[in-house]
């Protein structure tokens, strides 16, 4: 992640016309999340971000996938290309996939690289944090620029949210993230700004960029609800 970064639409295959489909049919905007955990990733994308994003016309179908980073992303190709199929067998351009996206830890995974690769030439975002997806909800609560483990991120996780529970609850507390989506975007930026002025790699340990999904889907949206609107929905 750097600078570079910051507010831009990078690498996205175009979204369809909005005007096209059925006559007097609205056309929405849809995109496929495959995620790599089942309960913290799964349950933020599907239970918190699609409730706020209910009354718009955007549509998130998110996934599990178990596996590696790259199975993650197969499962995104064969997602979308169901959906392809669907759309042309019904001839409802609504149920194409405008945007496929993988949500993944870099934890120990070894083949991140080839998955990125692989994502690449399909068209498929990943998203990645590192060490785990548990950085995300500390940056809502509170800053965090040390290294840490997958176990140091869970526990520090549950000093701010004590109902996180990495072996029996493992759901973020989502009433203590209202309204603070902003600031953990602000604070996963400044991570990436401070790693390029430390010299170190894009993605080091710690960072995420799971604030480049988030835009998209606040993005799609604003666009079949009110392009005029300000404001991310009450995240």
């Amino acid at each position: 992640m750097n600078s570079g970064r910051r507010g831009r639409r990078k690498n996205l295959a175009p979204i369809r016309d909005l005007s096209r489909g059925e006559a007097g049919r609205e056309q929405g905007v849809r995109h496929l999340v495959v995620c790599e955990g089942e309960r913290t990733e799964k349950a933020y994308f599907k239970s918190y971000i699609r409730i706020k994003l209910k009354d718009t016309l955007l549509d998130i179908d998110v996934q599990h996938s178990s596996g590696d980073p790259l199975e993650y992303v197969r499962a995104a190709i064969r997602g979308k290309a169901i959906a392809q199929r669907a759309a042309k067998r019904e001839r409802d351009d609504n149920l194409k996939c405008d945007q496929v996206w993988c949500v993944t830890d870099v934890d120990t995974h070894r083949n991140l690289p080839e998955a990125r690769v692989l994502a690449r030439r399909n068209e498929i975002r990943l998203v990645v944090t590192n060490p785990c997806f548990e950085l995300w909800g500390i940056l809502h609560l509170a800053g965090c620029t040390g290294h840490l483990s997958s176990a140091d991120a869970a526990e520090k996780l549950r000093e701010y949210m004590p109902k996180y529970d990495p072996k029996k609850n493992k759901e973020f507390q989502h009433e203590l993230m209202e309204g603070k989506y902003a600031i953990a975007r602000s604070r996963a930026l400044a991570l990436g700004i401070k790693h390029e002025g430390d010299g170190s790699p894009v993605g080091s340990n710690p960072s995420t960029d799971v604030y480049l999904l988030v835009d998209e889907l606040i993005a799609g949206a604003r666009r079949v609800r009110d392009a005029g609107q300000d404001g991310y929905f009450g995240l």
